[in-house]
């Protein structure tokens, strides 16, 4: 009756209720951190998949500028084998080829007669040049081999018997030879 009348209650039961009151508080906390967290959760969830639609669309443009370097390239290749076309065009009208084949051919036979004419010069030089020194200079050299190792010749060579040189059928070319030679090259 004490409560009727104003009388205070108890410490006992004050403790009692201020107890009951900080664990309601305590459940009233609870239970709004659960749902912070709850919401926290939600919140994290929808940032994830705006990261994921953000890398999706990340990947998409580089995609896409990917494509477009590869169709430059392929416009420059395009532009390029238009002109190496129209370059082998020209190149092909511009060439003949029958004209092509003769000219090949005259050249063939020019380089053939060339050949023949060089050779055929080369040879009388030989017989000219082989008949003039060549014997002089031989001889020279066996002198020098010969008085090396102490051998006296010359002297005993006047002894003996030599080659005659009005021999027909020598070796000897004469000017009417090398003329005929010179209108066979002329022939040529």
């Amino acid at each position: 009756m004490d409560k009727l009348f104003g009388n205070k209650a108890s410490a006992k039961e004050q403790l009692r209720k201020t107890d009951k009151d900080l664990r309601k508080s305590e459940r009233d906390l609870a239970r709004e951190d659960r749902v912070l967290e709850r919401q926290e959760k939600q919140i994290l969830i929808q940032v994830r998949k705006q990261r994921e639609r953000t890398k999706q669309a990340t990947i998409q443009v580089a995609e896409v500028r990917n494509q477009s370097k590869t169709m430059g390239a392929n416009m420059t290749l395009a532009n390029t084998v238009a002109g190496a076309t129209k370059a082998m065009s020209g190149m092909n009208d511009m060439m003949n080829p029958q004209q092509l084949a003769k000219t090949l051919g005259e050249f063939r036979m020019q380089s053939e007669k060339m050949g023949i004419t060089e050779e055929i010069i080369n040879d009388n030089l030989d017989d000219i040049l082989n008949e003039s020194g060549d014997e002089e200079e031989s001889q020279n050299i066996l002198d020098k081999v010969l008085d090396e190792i102490g051998i006296e010749i010359k002297g005993k060579l006047g002894e003996a018997p030599g080659v005659l040189s009005n021999v027909p059928g020598s070796s000897k070319v004469s000017d009417d030879d090398l003329e005929k030679q010179l209108e066979r090259l002329k022939a040529l």
